[in-house]
């Protein structure tokens, strides 16, 4: 899914997708224990500068689904994307999101998830998004609520991440109006 969208939150804050001049950045924010502890297993430790160019290069070719860097004064703090789903759940797709660790406390993850779902509301025919949070991630866990999502359940022992076995909290969010157009 290919885009070429720059989205102004405000505050400095904006969404646009990442190029090959981000990626040292990239590496250098995405190289950090505490950030790979909350991501999938597909994000390597350590995370190299190889890494970031194979990133953005398999996002350029819109491979990955939406995806767009989260900059603060045009430096990129941040990756945030929406992979949508197939088959029966094609109404649906996942939302993913990581910030550098010196940037987070300062609310930049909950104004570029608002944008990140507005827009993917407005652009795309998904109706629902939905995020799988690690049990120690509550602040993950409240960028989602502060936009709106709802916990739909805690999957208990279903992840298993660094050694250890988390209960997974699933969350959604659903456009009713989308899906209001949708019903008979």
């Amino acid at each position: 899914m290919k885009h070429r969208t720059e989205i102004n939150c405000g505050d400095g804050i904006t969404l646009a997708p990442p190029t090959l001049a981000d990626t040292e950045t990239i590496a250098q924010l995405a190289n950090n224990r505490a950030i790979c502890l909350n991501l999938r297993d597909s994000l390597p430790h350590p995370y190299t500068l190889t890494d970031a160019v194979w990133f953005v290069q398999t996002v350029e070719r819109g491979a990955l689904g939406l995806v767009f860097g989260i900059y603060l004064d045009k430096t990129l703090v941040g990756v945030t994307g929406v992979v949508p789903q197939t088959d029966i759940h094609r109404l649906s797709g996942e939302i993913g999101y990581w910030l550098g660790e010196p940037y987070w406390g300062r609310g930049i993850a909950t104004v570029a998830i608002r944008h990140m779902v507005q827009y993917t509301f407005e652009n795309t025919d998904l109706i629902r998004l939905f995020a799988g949070i690690m049990a120690p991630n509550k602040a993950s866990m409240r960028v989602l609520e502060k936009n709106g999502f709802t916990l739909d359940l805690i999957q208990r022992a279903a992840v298993y991440k660094a050694g250890k076995v988390l209960d997974e909290y699933r969350y959604s969010l659903i456009n009713e109006e989308k899906l209001a157009a949708l019903l008979p």
